[in-house]
């Protein structure tokens, strides 16, 4: 809903608010973790934190660990996954990270649909587009790219950014 908040937090991993109250919410049956991102899925039902070595994939109705993924490159002692996206259908994810590439995922198999590769640098953000049938990835190189969400196909680059695209 709109008064609940989830934030990532690099020392005390994600955390919920009330933004009514101010104050903490507890997410009973998650464990607190270190998390560099969140992400949620639109209906509210997914939860994903990624923090070193694994992205970790949550059912908030049922409060009970989904799935747990390899982090980009499974470096134990730093987080690599930068940024996480659903697909509007929660099916889906998309993550980017700091080897320059972002990976699409399925979550109910647990696997890589495929790795989206081209930047020269870290990919601080991705997104899926309102249909679910497109990603873009924005990276530290100053491009946009343009993937296909169902085969990882690159369809597009946008150039004309003069720094890093962040969001």
């Amino acid at each position: 809903d709109d008064r609940t908040w989830l934030i990532a937090d690099s020392t005390r991993g994600a955390r919920c608010w009330d933004l009514g109250t101010g104050k903490e919410l507890t997410l009973r049956g998650i464990p607190r973790q270190y998390g560099g991102t969140v992400a949620v899925s639109r209906e509210g039902s997914l939860l994903a934190i990624a923090g070193a070595p694994t992205i970790r994939v949550y059912s908030l109705d049922h409060r009970t660990l989904l799935a747990t993924l390899p982090d980009h490159t499974g470096d134990a002692d730093f987080n690599t996954t930068l940024t996480l996206a659903f697909s509007p259908d929660g099916r889906g994810r998309v993550s980017g990270g700091t080897d320059a590439t972002a990976v699409l995922w399925n979550v109910a198999k647990r696997t890589r649909i495929a790795e989206l590769s081209g930047h020269g640098n870290w990919v601080h953000s991705v997104a899926f587009n309102p249909s679910g049938t497109m990603v873009a990835t924005a990276s530290g190189d100053a491009i946009v790219r343009l993937w296909d969400a169902r085969t990882g196909q690159h369809v597009q680059t946008l150039h004309g950014h003069r720094a890093s695209v962040r969001d």
